[in-house]
């Protein structure tokens, strides 16, 4: 990608690992993602912070951007993220998309050029952004940092693995239950199964990967024992008006403090009054079900609350009423 331009988890990786990145005073994260919120306060966390552990000094870093082509009530991070990079100081770009990087006659990265977005979803809600190419905008920068998503990496596959058959360019053919593709000893599991799924679905896969790899090595079938716990919880009773009960949000620390030094912590947690009071508030698990098909992450929330069983676990992972 050139000198001073990284992908935001390279940063996230190289600052965990202790290793040193060459970093500028002036740093623009391009994304809109839970990630590129990570990767933006994690550089704001290291202004004026001289550490050994990264083997970077990053106290002259004075503007760190964040573009998003999304618009604010578009932008897929959470909302606490977004409130809280706010109070950090990130300056936010919402609705550009990159166009250009500039660099000088040596190479160096002096800017970035974005371009206006008009829309990022057609009228399906697929991913189609639209540009206005006349609205364009530069925003000097000496270090770029890339949180626009990822996607499996099968230059493994570029010797060899001919015998993995694929259902489109970059997704082999797989069985779904067993997780095997068309060669012989070759299980997938993750995002390259399923797709962009949660970090948790990502473990369930890899589990399942791995049952089936051991049946396949020793020939023998994994008997799955399940396993429960249970804590008697003494002198419990139900919080009445658990329904109108309000969310007590988590405390944090004054944004001054969060960047004074990497790694303190942000949430400070509940107190125990508080943990118990919001513990009343629970139904069930605590699962909010969404019923908006386009958010569906197949968690059966739904299915599971539903006086009424109406809602059933569909096959292409989304909800169906009327059962």
């Amino acid at each position: 990608m050139g000198p001073r331009v990284y992908g935001g988890v390279d940063l996230l990786r190289a600052v965990s690992l202790g290793e040193g990145l060459d970093i500028g005073h002036e740093v623009v994260v391009i994304g809109g993602g839970n990630v590129a919120y990570d990767v933006a306060r994690t550089v704001l966390r290291q202004i004026a912070y001289d550490t050994a552990r990264t083997a970077a000094r990053l106290a002259g870093t004075t503007r760190v951007h964040l573009i998003s082509l999304e618009s604010l009530e578009e932008m897929p991070a959470d909302t606490v993220e977004i409130v809280e990079g706010d109070e950090e100081g990130i300056e936010r770009h919402n609705g550009w998309g990159p166009l250009e990087i500039k660099r000088d006659s040596g190479g160096n990265v002096t800017g970035v050029e974005f371009r206006k977005c008009l829309h990022v979803y057609d009228e399906n809600k697929r991913f189609a952004p639209r540009y206005d190419d006349e609205v364009t905008k530069t925003i000097p920068c000496d270090t770029v940092l890339l949180s626009v998503g990822q996607a499996p990496k099968l230059t493994f596959l570029e010797d060899g693995g001919t015998d993995i058959e694929m259902m489109r360019p970059g997704w082999p053919k797989i069985d779904p239950v067993r997780l095997n593709t068309t060669a012989k000893g070759v299980f997938v599991a993750g995002d390259l199964a399923h797709g962009t799924r949660l970090l948790i679905d990502a473990v369930a896969s890899g589990k399942a990967a791995a049952r089936s790899i051991y049946e396949y090595v020793t020939g023998r079938k994994l008997a799955a024992d399940s396993v429960t716990a249970h804590n008697i919880l003494e002198n419990y009773r139900r919080e009445r008006g658990y329904e109108s009960i309000r969310r007590v949000p988590l405390p944090v620390i004054h944004p001054a403090q969060r960047l004074s030094h990497p790694d303190n912590v942000v949430e400070t947690g509940y107190s125990a009054e508080e943990a118990m009071r919001e513990a009343s508030r629970c139904l069930d698990c605590g699962v909010t079900p969404v019923f908006d098909g386009m958010r569906c992450v197949l968690c059966g929330g739904c299915a599971d609350v539903c006086p009424d069983a109406v809602f059933e676990a569909g096959l292409a992972g989304r909800s169906r009423a009327g059962r």
